[in-house]
């Protein structure tokens, strides 16, 4: 309440000249009346809300929001922003997760409007989200969205971003942030003596940001997806073999065609374990090769209902992401359908079967960045 509370006169923001003014006025209507409820909702019972009754009733009224004062922002700021209201409980808006991200999305909404410097900071955040739900486009949730989350990746949608804009973004991705799952990381203890080395210079031309990389793994998605019927696409995305010389060509093709850097494509080789491993998690693989390498899985033996939709799981994922782990099997949606873990759905024969058949794939791919 305090963010959105600070900024309620809304003018068009400085280097947007064509900003709607009246998609501005809309959504500045709007935030107001959702404080205006905040302010309602705040117990006159309550004994840090009485003290300032007089000031929680003013504001109930919705014409007292119309045009506010600098003195109003200072009373809506440091009164009524901090004191308690019931509107989030009644509306069942409890989502702690949903309710920083609407705190982000407000601040850069602030900060593009008063051409602040942390709104690149904050920009850099947003995009870091969109990196982690576009990573999970299996889940139906995510995929409706895909579209706008892959917008937030590009460099082009930010040039001319306006407030409204971001609006539509925080009401759209708020319900899908809790399905980012967090990193938990053990803590590490060190001991280290620091040693003075000898100082080089670093050449800043061969460094890649993240952002960079984030714009060519895009670049080459969207160029490898408009070249599938390329005969070397082809077989990776079969899962077949490929002559020594395939993945040099794919390399040649991508920088050819200015979709990438070497260097670009040496660190895609870095942290995907292998460029076969890169393009296959651009990609994905064909679901009808993924389902006949399961056909025979799948007729050794019978299988119910919850079976089978524990292997179309596997099969939606490999054909997203190409390659898959077997310690996916025990986070959602696996864990949905066997909360246990594979064994307490499978036998272990049949479990030990799903994970060769998963590492094949995956051994396939590497086998091909190594020929």
């Amino acid at each position: 309440m305090q963010q959105a509370g600070t900024g309620m006169a809304f003018t068009a923001p400085e280097g947007h000249p064509d900003e709607p003014e009246t998609d501005l006025r809309l959504h500045r209507h709007t935030l107001a009346e959702l404080l205006r409820c905040h302010v309602a909702a705040c117990p006159a019972d309550n004994f840090l809300v009485r003290p300032h009754l007089q000031l929680v009733e003013r504001f109930r009224n919705g014409e007292s929001w119309a045009i506010l004062s600098p003195d109003d922002h200072q009373d809506l700021a440091a009164t009524l922003a901090p004191l308690p209201s019931a509107y989030a409980e009644q509306q069942g808006d409890t989502d702690a997760v949903a309710r920083r991200f609407d705190l982000l999305l407000y601040n850069l909404q602030l900060s593009l409007l008063r051409g602040e410097p942390r709104f690149t900071r904050l920009q850099q955040q947003l995009r870091d989200l969109a990196a982690q739900l576009e990573a999970r486009a299996n889940i139906p949730q995510v995929a409706t969205e895909l579209e706008l989350i892959r917008d937030l990746l590009r460099d082009e949608w930010w040039q001319d971003v306006t407030v409204p804009m971001l609006e539509e973004v925080r009401r759209r991705l708020r319900a899908l942030m809790g399905l980012i799952e967090p990193i938990s990381r053990d803590p590490l203890y060190t001991n280290f003596t620091d040693e003075l080395g000898v100082m080089r210079e670093l050449d800043a031309a061969v460094l890649l940001t993240r952002d960079e990389f984030q714009q060519f793994r895009l670049r080459a998605k969207g160029f490898l997806k408009a070249h599938e019927d390329h005969l070397t696409m082809q077989r990776l995305r079969r899962n077949q073999p490929l002559t020594p010389g395939d993945l040099d060509e794919l390399q040649r093709l991508l920088l050819c065609h200015g979709v990438g850097t070497e260097r670009a494509i040496q660190r895609a080789a870095e942290e995907c374990n292998g460029f076969g491993l890169f393009i296959r998690s651009l990609v994905g693989l064909d679901r009808n090769a993924v389902k006949e390498l399961f056909a025979a899985f799948l007729a050794d033996g019978t299988h119910t209902a919850t079976h089978i939709r524990f292997i179309n799981e596997i099969l939606d994922e490999l054909t997203s992401r190409g390659v898959m782990d077997p310690a996916r099997l025990y986070d959602p949606p696996f864990s949905d359908l066997a909360p246990t873990g594979p064994e307490g759905l499978f036998s272990e024969a049949e479990v030990n079967n799903i994970c060769y058949l998963l590492d094949l794939i995956k051994t396939r791919a590497v086998a091909v960045q190594a020929a």
